[in-house]
């Protein structure tokens, strides 16, 4: 059961790749791309999606070998954020090993269409044709289907500059538009109360010295 399951994310990730290269014409990319737009506009959006709990327990049950428990957590957890292309793609190699076509190809359709969203605003290869993403788990995602591992990453203005170095030893740089969720964590850091500030010692000593009142 394991060794079929990484099969059939290694061809997942193949077919990803390719589609990420190669435009679909029946995909309404432009479609995906507000659902993401207006998902990150939410009052419950986090860019730090790949934090959540919920999250963690889709991939807890991928580890665990247990494919039933990903389809139910992962489900639950789209309920939550509609957006997320791994978890589509994650549902997608459970629902096919299960045998459920129709959950396979409706899975698998959205994985694609958001995978091609992310992607299909430009190249990435400079920060003006930069990939436009909405959270950090997009940026991974991306670099992991072109099997790639991150060398260096630094923020230059609002974009993540990525210096990569690809499966046959190659290196290149990508660009991810990250200014969405600097907004997004600029704006959470602005509502977050201030801490209480601790008493001055003089208050302290002025109420002890008032001592319990009857």
């Amino acid at each position: 059961m394991k060794t079929r399951l990484l099969l059939a994310a290694a061809a997942l990730l193949l077919a990803a790749r390719l589609a990420a290269a190669e435009p679909d014409p029946g995909i309404d990319v432009a479609h995906f791309t507000k659902l993401r737009f207006d998902f990150a506009a939410r009052k419950d959006y986090s860019p730090d999606w790949a934090a959540d709990p919920d999250r963690r327990a889709v991939y807890e049950a991928l580890r665990q070998n247990h494919p039933d428990d990903v389809i139910r957590l992962g489900q639950a957890w789209l309920a939550k954020n509609p957006v997320d292309a791994e978890v589509y793609m994650l549902l997608a190699i459970c629902q096919r090993q299960q045998g459920d076509l129709p959950g396979y190809y409706r899975s698998i359709s959205l994985f694609y269409g958001l995978l091609r969203s992310i992607t299909a605003g430009g190249d990435g290869l400079t920060p003006a044709t930069a990939f436009k993403v909405i959270a950090v788990p997009e940026e991974y995602f991306v670099i992991r289907d072109l099997g790639a591992k991150v060398v260096l990453q630094s923020l230059v203005d609002h974009y993540d500059k990525m210096d990569l170095q690809a499966e046959d030893g190659r290196k290149f740089t990508l660009y991810f538009d990250v200014s969405i969720s600097l907004d997004a964590t600029a704006r959470a850091l602005h509502a977050a109360p201030e801490p209480a500030k601790p008493a001055a010692a003089s208050d302290l000593r002025r109420s002890l010295s008032r001592g319990p009142r009857s």
